[in-house]
């Protein structure tokens, strides 16, 4: 049986691929033909685009905030205004096209007073 928490990519030429751990995923970035996919250690680059790699991402954890990038939920550390901050001090812009969605995914989780 596959491990699916797992998947491997094609880096950096012929014959190099690296295991990736789906959990440890900060940030997907899609920029120049090639997608970055950042992570808690290290960051890797590879030739496919954000529509096959989503395929194989659970929707529970991952969404699209911008046109190039889609964040891991459980890294998310705070909202502020028209940015999200990840660990690893990292904030990313929250595309207008996308606020609507990510709002909708993070409402059910937000505690409000009833003051």
């Amino acid at each position: 049986m596959i491990n699916q928490s797992i998947f491997f990519i094609q880096s950096q030429g012929k014959g190099k691929f690296v295991k990736i751990k789906k959990d440890e995923i900060i940030y997907l970035e899609s920029k120049a033909n090639y997608l970055h996919i950042h992570m808690i250690e290290d960051s890797y680059q590879t030739y496919l685009t954000m529509a096959e790699i989503a395929v194989i991402l659970p929707t529970s954890e991952f969404i699209r905030v911008h046109k190039s990038f889609v964040v891991n939920l459980t890294h998310l550390v705070s909202i502020n205004g028209n940015y999200i901050h990840l660990k690893n001090e990292i904030k990313i812009a929250l595309g207008r096209n996308y606020r609507a969605a990510f709002f909708d995914k993070i409402n059910p989780l937000l505690i409000k007073s009833k003051r």
